[in-house]
C-alpha cells in the first residue's frame, strides 16, 4: 500500500458471494392438482451477515471482506484478465488531501497502486471506473474549471481526457458512475448542482472554488421571481446578507418573468474510442421555483418536467 493514504479514514470493499444452493419453492398445488393457480415464490427473509452485521442479506449468500485500507472507495472495475481493481476518490476538505488512484486487489487482499491519477492532473473527486478495450476510464473533475471530465488511462499511465466540461459538476453533485452499453457506447451518470436549483449556504465550499457555479435547466424556464435571504458567507462580518434566486449564481436576485436559457447537454452517451460524434440528450430539470416554457401554468416544485441524463455545456475532446 502507498503510505501516503491516511489511516484513520478507511474503508473495505466486500464481496457477495454464493455460498449455497438456490432454494426453489413450489408453486401451484400437489401433483394431482391441475387447475389451481400458480403461487409466487415466497421473498427471502433478509438476515444480518455474521461477518457484517449491519448488512442485511439473504441467507444464501455470505459477505467476505477482500481488501482493506482503502480510502475513499468509489468505483470497481474488471480488467480483461479477471482481476480486480478499486478506485480511490482523493481529495476531501482535509488538511492533507489523499491522493486520487486506481488499485489492483492481489489474489491475497493486498493491493497494488497501478496509477496514481493525482500525479497525472486528475482533480478530485474521481468517481466511475470502467475497463473497455485495454484502458480503465475514469471520471472526475477537471483541475482546471473544476468542471466534470472523463479520462482514459491505461495500465502502463497514461491519460488521456476524452470529454470535460461539464459545469454542474462544479457543484456538490459532480459527475458520478460510467459503463460500457452493449452498443459499444459509454454512459456517463451526473447529478445537476444544488438540491433544489437554488444556490444556498450548504455549497458555500463550492461557490468558494467556483463563483458562478449553479444549476443549469436543459430547456427555456420561466422563473416566478422567489428570492432566498441567507447569511453572506463570501463577507467577513457575519451580519452581511445576501438575496438568491434559482438557476443563477449565489447572490443573484431574479425577477418575475425572467427567462433561464435552457443549456444543451451533449455527450451522453459518447464513444469512448472514438469521443468526436457525440450524441445530443436532454437533462433531468431540477424542480426549483421556476415554470416551463413549454407548460407555463404548471408550478415548477408540483413536478417540473423531468428528462434523462445529465451534462452541462460538456465538450469532447
Amino acid at each position: 500500500m502507498n503510505d501516503r493514504a491516511p489511516r484513520t479514514k478507511l474503508t473495505a470493499i466486500a464481496a457477495a458471494l454464493l455460498c449455497g444452493a438456490f432454494v426453489l419453492s413450489s408453486c401451484g398445488g400437489g401433483s394431482g392438482d391441475s387447475g389451481g393457480t400458480a403461487a409466487a415464490p415466497a421473498a427471502p427473509v433478509l438476515t444480518s451477515s455474521a461477518s457484517f452485521p449491519v448488512i442485511q442479506i439473504d441467507p444464501r449468500f455470505k459477505v467476505e471482506k477482500v481488501a482493506a485500507g482503502l480510502t475513499y472507495a468509489t468505483g470497481m472495475a474488471w480488467d480483461d484478465q479477471g482481476r480486480l481493481h478499486v478506485l480511490e476518490a482523493g481529495g476531501g476538505f482535509t488538511e492533507e488531501t489523499p491522493p486520487a488512484r486506481i488499485l489492483r486487489v492481489e489474489p491475497n487482499g493486498q493491493t497494488t497502486v497501478i496509477v496514481d491519477l493525482a500525479d497525472r492532473g486528475v482533480a478530485d473527486s474521481a468517481v466511475g471506473l470502467a475497463f473497455f478495450q485495454g484502458a480503465f476510464y475514469v471520471s472526475h473533475r477537471d483541475p482546471r474549471d473544476r468542471s466534470g471530465a472523463v479520462s482514459r488511462v491505461t495500465p502502463a499511465g497514461s491519460l488521456t481526457t476524452i470529454l470535460t466540461g461539464i459545469l454542474d459538476s462544479q457543484s456538490e453533485h459532480q459527475v458520478n458512475d460510467l459503463r460500457v452499453g452493449p452498443d459499444g457506447r459509454m454512459y456517463l451518470a451526473s447529478g445537476p448542482a444544488t438540491n433544489s436549483g437554488v444556490v444556498g449556504l450548504d455549497l458555500a465550499p463550492f461557490v468558494s472554488r467556483s463563483p458562478m457555479v449553479h444549476a443549469r435547466p436543459c430547456q427555456d424556464i420561466v422563473l416566478t421571481g422567489q428570492n432566498f435571504q441567507t447569511p453572506d458567507f463570501r463577507t467577513p462580518d457575519p451580519s452581511d446578507t445576501v438575496r438568491t434566486g434559482a438557476f443563477v449564481p449565489f447572490g443573484t436576485e431574479t425577477t418575475p418573468g425572467q427567462v433561464v436559457r435552457g443549456v444543451r447537454k451533449r455527450v451522453v452517451p459518447f464513444f469512448p474510442s472514438t469521443p468526436a460524434t457525440p450524441k445530443p440528450r436532454c437533462s433531468r430539470m431540477p424542480p426549483a421555483f421556476a415554470t416551463s416554457s413549454a407548460s407555463p401554468g404548471m408550478p415548477a416544485m408540483r413536478g417540473s418536467p423531468r428528462s434523462t441524463a445529465t451534462m452541462s455545456g460538456a465538450r469532447a475532446r
